[in-house]
């Protein structure tokens, strides 16, 4: 995970959540072996990593592309906060994907997404996609959801969105 992707999430958790642990947070796209996004979200609610492959930051592993949200909250709740970075530009349909990130939020929860703005080609394993301030925006309003902010710092785009109650 480069510095400013993990910049933009302490910001992002620093401006948007308190310390508790009552909140349950998702990760969608969580393949990260140093488990860097978990180590900044310690002490602000029970961290699940979501993806399509296992790793030690990994606790639930779906198998479908798109419409994977029914297989991983099939057993559980859903989600406070649902955060994704570093991944938006490896979804092939960003549009389908988004719903699956509102499904998994509930009602009136907060969903934050970092993705490359300017970055190197970087097939892991497909790469699709950079994405601006009004594509974040775009992506959101598609999936329904109440755009709180978006912007970029650096190479990236972020966006925070609320799933209406």
């Amino acid at each position: 995970m480069h510095a400013s992707s993990e910049a933009l999430l302490v910001q992002f958790r620093d401006k948007y959540l308190s310390r508790t642990a009552d909140r349950r947070i998702a990760d969608v796209g969580a393949f990260d072996e140093s488990e860097t996004y978990k180590r900044h979200l310690e002490g602000f609610g029970a961290y699940v990593g979501i993806d399509m492959r296992a790793c030690k930051n990994v606790s639930v592993v779906h198998t479908q592309e798109y419409g994977w949200w029914y297989e991983v909250l099939r057993d559980q709740a859903a989600f406070d906060v649902t955060i994704s970075g570093q991944t938006l530009e490896h979804v092939r349909a960003p549009w389908r994907w988004i719903v699956d990130l509102k499904n998994i939020t509930r009602p009136g929860g907060l969903i934050w997404i970092c993705a490359p703005n300017t970055w190197d080609y970087h097939e892991v394993p497909i790469d699709c996609w950079r994405v601006w301030p009004e594509g974040m925006r775009a992506i959101f309003d598609e999936a329904g959801l109440e755009v709180v902010e978006v912007g970029r710092e650096g190479c990236d785009t972020f966006g925070i969105a609320r799933k209406p109650k």
